[in-house]
């Protein structure tokens, strides 16, 4: 059996500082049935942690279940983990595991972590810092822009009911190991794979890439005109696109209700090359660009968009003309009421002989 608890927060904390000691630091934590320990070495200008210790009275209850032995446990470590100069501080954002004794046994593990034994100022941790060796293995370079997908959908007859041209990717909150939440987002791949539906009352597009991904666009058909009504996806926590998940590879849906956009004509088409946010659940987002789409077609034309355009509001030009012209009546406005005065004011002042302060 397993025992593993989060450290508290009601932590009463201690240690020396590298004045007291010098090229040597420490820190303690102590909590109510347990403390931890942690020493600090500096070398050469080069701060690591030296040594940890852990100390925990085991007793039959929620953090330990039916325990063999009971009483006191002291484990100790030297992990002799490199951190950072003594002028910098030490950062690592990936879950960094310090075992005691043999790997897989018991360890005190840490996330999201900063450290900075020496050289500290005005209490506060230097600009500058290091990297851990896991989060340079686990950093991934930006994601080039995702290509732009092309798909239609046929009916029996081959006549194209549905076009859909547009770059995507899903932006993905999950759960780490740790406790805390990470953001993964997943450009659709140029060869994401298209099939749907021609419905007299609603239409669909399914893309199907990677292992077990998709995402479904419905549109349905509304009185005058359509509407982009429900989105869902399905995705894999897959540890190497989600480094450290609570659950990985657990399988996860998310759908989203709603008019994300709508065409007033039905012979019409929605076109939006601004960039748009499609939320489907607290967890999932689909952000689209260069989006154009057409949904209950029945001519069989060689366009691939046929109709009017309706543009999205980003993409809508501003009108200056409006503001202008009211700008300068309003200006024209205060100048006639400003002439007015000044002459009011005169006639008043020729006929009463005296001049007003």
């Amino acid at each position: 059996l397993v025992a593993t608890w989060p450290l508290g927060e009601a932590a009463a904390i201690s240690g020396q500082c590298e004045s007291e000691t010098k090229g040597q630091a420490s820190l303690n934590l102590t909590f109510a049935d347990y403390w931890v320990h942690m020493s600090f070495a500096s070398s050469g200008g080069k701060a690591s942690l030296a040594g940890i210790e852990l100390f925990v009275t085991v007793q039959n209850g929620s953090r330990f279940l039916s325990p063999n032995s009971t009483g006191g446990l002291l484990l100790t470590a030297s992990p002799k983990l490199p951190l950072s100069a003594d002028t910098e501080h030490f950062a690592c954002a990936s879950e960094l595991r310090l075992p005691f004794g043999q790997p897989g046994g018991s360890a005190l593990v840490l996330s999201a972590t900063k450290i900075q034994a020496f050289g500290v100022r005005n209490g506060s941790l230097s600009a500058k810092f290091a990297t851990c060796a896991l989060d340079a293995r686990s950093s991934v370079p930006a994601s080039p822009e995702p290509p732009l997908l092309n798909v239609t959908v046929f009916n029996s007859a081959r006549v194209p009911c549905l076009r859909l041209q547009l770059r995507a990717s899903l932006s993905i909150l999950y759960r780490l190991k740790s406790g805390g939440n990470a953001t993964v987002k997943v450009a659709l791949p140029a060869d994401t794979k298209a099939s749907g539906d021609c419905g007299n009352s609603s239409q669909t597009v399914q893309l199907s890439f990677m292992q077990g991904w998709r995402s479904d666009l419905i549109f349905v058909k509304k009185a005058s005109g359509y509407a982009l009504q429900h989105l869902a996806a399905d995705y894999r926590l897959s540890p190497a696109l989600f480094p450290n998940a609570a659950e990985p590879n657990a399988n996860r849906s998310a759908f989203g209700n709603g008019t994300y956009f709508s065409v007033a004509s039905g012979t019409a088409y929605y076109s939006c090359r601004s960039a748009e946010t499609l939320r489907l659940d607290n967890f999932v987002t689909m952000e689209t660009r260069d989006l154009r789409a057409q949904a209950f077609r029945t001519d069989n034309s060689s366009a691939e968009f046929a109709g009017s355009m309706e543009q999205c509001l980003d993409d809508t030009p501003i009108d200056n003309v409006v503001p202008i012209v009211v700008g300068a009546a309003l200006a024209g406005l205060v100048i006639i009421v400003l002439i007015a005065y000044l002459i009011g004011r005169r006639r008043h002042s020729a006929g009463s002989g005296y001049q007003s302060v």
